[in-house]
């Protein structure tokens, strides 16, 4: 199957339409003039002098028919030129990123700088804080409008792009009133003081939290529930919250849907997606929410203060997170349910062994897939692991570009004492650095656990955790997903542990990253259901 991928990356390198270059580098001619951007800061947009953050600016070709802004990307599915530099904005300023102006600033650039771009693009600027998750989509984002320009690379081009306040959103209030309507939803933000204590850089507990049917009803027959712990994967923990809310004012959905309170919990991060795990970049963050989130959100929203009425539910990197929280506080939780869950077995990050030795090609020489894309033929691939980690490099040298092998640096690995920054598990060139994956990343191996304490969580798996991928996986989860199941296998006969629980790893065919979702969502929620009712905390 690899040697194929291989071939397909070689066909889809060979019809790229972007010019070759490498990333931050600028191939100027003598004779050719300095292209530039020129970025001008609204008036109302940052206010105050904001803290160095990055601003990207993102270019698509026009011919393509994408639905999403380029502020979205990068993408992995149609590589496109994009830039980044790292610099601190406020109300009015104006930046020039190129052009041969004194006080201009280079940006680094991939794959290839300004200067050889050549045909028409649509252009979008955003500026994502350091004090937020720099995850695309993740929210607030401060946004230009796009633009199209036609670029040539034998004259000077300029572009001129507007960052805009950010839009305003519906968002859940924040004090539970009773003046109008009872609220279905609300806002909570609370201080951490084991976060402070470990010097965390934002010691604080977000979530936001849906109400059920009959919450607010003095009548109802249940006045206290069992909690449904939703993590998201990227992005906007916002939108997450509003889908359940919407999902649960539709009488067709509601009939399927677990009757619990459900609590969205916030995994951002200046360093992307935390994943409520224990770690030096992050501080104490499973432990937090544990012994001080949780208990607080039960004596404030009427919560069974039990752990027989708590469930786990993530997708993605909240799928992991879902995981990770049940086996590590498995007296805590009921149950976790997770759909196309990462890094569950660190030897299969996709391609990438993490224990191994280099991440960019396999024995053979061949390079590794990132990212494939389903095709009605099967699949293809569109992008491999080396230009992926050249786009996070461009995007931020330091880890914060959103990127998940960032991401996963800054959950699992120590931070670099010279860069301040989380160490990356392999350098420019793809060479894994076997001490942190073996002193550091192993700590959150899911599969290593197992073949550490068979015994232990083999029943735990069995009967608390379910889990549906798709065959079709975007980022290859299934491979680390079935790795796991055929381990699970092999250690209950070898132990003679007989499978009596309800749980298990599912392979959903045809599904991908997204899909897995609504085709598994009716099963996951009769499982809920299921696993509630026998513990006697669900009608």
């Amino acid at each position: 199957m690899l040697a194929e991928l291989s071939l397909a990356a070689m066909l889809f390198a060979q019809s790229r339409d972007l010019p070759p270059g490498d990333a931050g580098t600028s191939a100027v001619g003598e004779a050719r003039s300095r292209d530039e951007i020129v970025l001008q800061v609204a008036s109302g947009t940052i206010g105050e002098v904001e803290a160095p953050g990055i601003v990207m600016v993102l270019l698509l070709p026009a011919t393509r028919r994408e639905e999403a802004q380029p502020a979205d990307g990068p993408f992995f599915a149609r590589p496109h030129p994009f830039a980044s530099a790292s610099i601190g904005l406020s109300d009015g300023q104006v930046v020039r990123l190129g052009g041969a102006v004194e006080d201009s600033i280079e940006p680094r650039w991939h794959p290839a700088p300004l200067e050889d771009l050549d045909g028409t693009f649509r252009v979008q600027a955003v500026f994502r804080p350091a004090r937020v998750d720099p995850t695309p989509g993740a929210a607030p984002e401060i946004r230009s409008e796009v633009v199209l320009v036609d670029l040539d690379p034998q004259r000077e081009d300029r572009i001129d792009l507007e960052l805009l306040p950010a839009p305003e959103r519906i968002m859940p209030p924040r004090r539970m009133t009773m003046d109008a309507a009872p609220p279905t939803w609300t806002a909570v933000e609370e201080p951490s003081v084991l976060l402070r204590d470990a010097a965390s850089s934002d010691p604080v507990h977000r979530a936001w939290v849906v109400f059920p049917a009959g919450y607010h009803d003095l009548a109802a027959p249940r006045r206290v529930f069992p909690t449904i712990y939703v993590i998201p994967d990227q992005g906007d923990g916002v939108a997450e919250a509003a889908s359940i809310r919407d999902a649960i004012a539709l009488e067709e959905t509601l009939a399927t849907m677990p009757q619990a309170v459900w609590v969205v919990l916030d995994p951002s991060s200046r360093w992307g997606h935390h994943g409520f795990a224990d770690s030096p970049v992050h501080g104490p963050r499973a432990t937090a929410l544990v012994e001080e989130f949780i208990p607080s959100l039960e004596r404030r929203f009427r919560l069974l203060p039990s752990g027989d009425a708590r469930l786990l539910m993530g997708h993605g990197a909240g799928g992991w997170t879902a995981l990770w929280l049940q086996n590590e506080f498995p007296r805590e939780f009921a149950g976790a349910f997770a759909t196309s869950p990462e890094t569950v077995d660190l030897s299969r990050l996709g391609f990438v062994d993490a224990y191994g030795v280099d991440a960019f090609v396999d024995q053979e020489g061949s390079p590794l897939p990132a990212f494939r894309e389903p095709v009605a033929a099967g699949e293809a691939v569109r992008t491999m692991i080396d230009v992926e980690s050249a786009m996070a490099r461009t995007a931020d040298p330091l880890g914060r570009s959103g990127d998940r092998w960032d991401r996963w640096a800054a959950r699992m690995s120590p931070l670099d004492s010279t860069t301040g920054a989380p160490r990356r598990l392999f350098d420019e060139e793809g060479r894994i650095d076997r001490d942190l994956s073996e002193q550091w990343w192993l700590r959150q191996d899911l599969a290593a656990a197992v073949a550490r304490e068979p015994r232990r969580r083999i029943p735990l798996w069995d009967e608390k955790i379910h889990v549906w991928v798709g065959s079709r996986d975007e980022f290859f989860n299934d491979r680390a997903c079935l790795s796991l199941r055929s381990l699970l296998a092999d250690l209950r006969r070898g132990l003679m542990i007989s499978k009596e629980g309800r749980g298990g790893i599912r392979l959903v065919p045809g599904a991908t990253f997204e899909t897995v979702v609504p085709k598994s969502r009716v099963e996951m929620y009769d499982a809920m259901i299921r696993t509630l009712r026998g513990r006697g905390v669900h009608d």
